[in-house]
């Protein structure tokens, strides 16, 4: 798999070795610490085809993304890695005989709406992100159909765990009870559906090991719930005693963010049945105790 040293890949390469699957680790760098991974590069089709000599593999879940940081936001980078790259992942997986490949998408690959969001929504994509994440879906799509080979679309929604980058809320939101420290943060008026990351890692890797899903399949991996963003945060500063830290409406909210952008998760829970997850409690303990060690 690619990505899988990234924030929700480290989790899908956990949850797959959890049901018993042999997990090959793409990375641009590969170490001989024994963590079976393998150099790849996809913006290098040498390295790919190498890689899948090496391995044989027989699915592929691209995990790898640029641009998920609001920092990193450059153009040919983000259509280099999560089009172009996906492009070359695909055509090599056809070539080497590969049974699925699972492109890990985004949920930013919609527009909002005030209704729960169901695969059939068309993509609106909204910012460069967005963009190249709608473009690499689709880059998937057609060279699968062409190809003959089986490839499924997974679109997550909100996530938030341990390993989460620190610039983004619940790691903002803990760094800043740590330190008794004020917060300053939108007004966090936007509706968002939240998982916790071990918990969509783990439908992830339900999904992509299934047998019985068609080639083509788009599947919304989230919990199916609405949560007012700043409702969202206040329980997680509760949790850790510092809901008189956070300040919002002290930043600006960022352009073309969308008012609200919640699964439907028919279809998946039609999949793997009901979605089990962790609480906010739980969660936050397993997050913080991967912080202290």
């Amino acid at each position: 798999m690619t990505g899988a040293s990234g924030f929700l890949g480290r989790h899908v390469a956990r949850q797959l070795e959890d049901l018993g699957i042999d997990v090959v680790r793409g990375a641009r760098q590969a170490t001989s610490n024994g963590d079976g991974s393998v150099r790849l590069d996809l913006t290098d089709t040498a390295s790919i085809e190498a890689a899948l000599r090496a391995v044989r593999s027989t699915h592929i879940v691209n995990c790898a993304a640029y641009g998920v940081d609001q920092s990193r936001q450059e153009y040919a980078q983000a259509f280099a890695v999560n089009v172009k790259g996906c492009s070359n992942l695909v055509k090599a997986a056809a070539r080497a005989g590969v049974s699925r490949f699972v492109q890990v998408g985004s949920c930013s690959e919609y527009a909002s709406s005030d209704d729960p969001i169901s695969e059939l929504a068309p993509q609106r994509p909204h910012n460069l992100y967005a963009i190249s994440k709608a473009a690499g879906t689709l880059t998937a799509l057609e060279l699968g159909a062409m190809l003959g080979l089986d490839v499924l679309i997974l679109r997550p929604f909100g996530l938030w765990g341990p390993g989460e980058p620190g610039h983004r809320i619940v790691p903002q939101i803990v760094a800043a009870c740590r330190a008794r420290r004020p917060l300053a943060l939108t007004e966090c008026d936007v509706v968002r559906d939240y998982s916790f990351v071990a918990d969509a890692a783990a439908w992830i890797a339900r999904v992509a090991m299934s047998s019985k899903i068609l080639p083509g399949t788009v599947i919304n991996i989230g919990s199916g719930r609405p949560v007012l963003l700043r409702d969202f945060a206040l329980l997680v500063a509760r949790e850790l005693g510092g809901t008189d830290l956070m300040e919002f409406g002290k930043r600006p909210q960022r352009p073309n963010e969308p008012r609200s952008v919640v699964a439907d998760v028919s279809r998946l829970e039609g999949l793997i049945g009901p979605l089990k997850q962790t609480s906010l409690a739980d969660g936050l303990h397993l997050m913080l105790e991967e912080r202290v060690a």
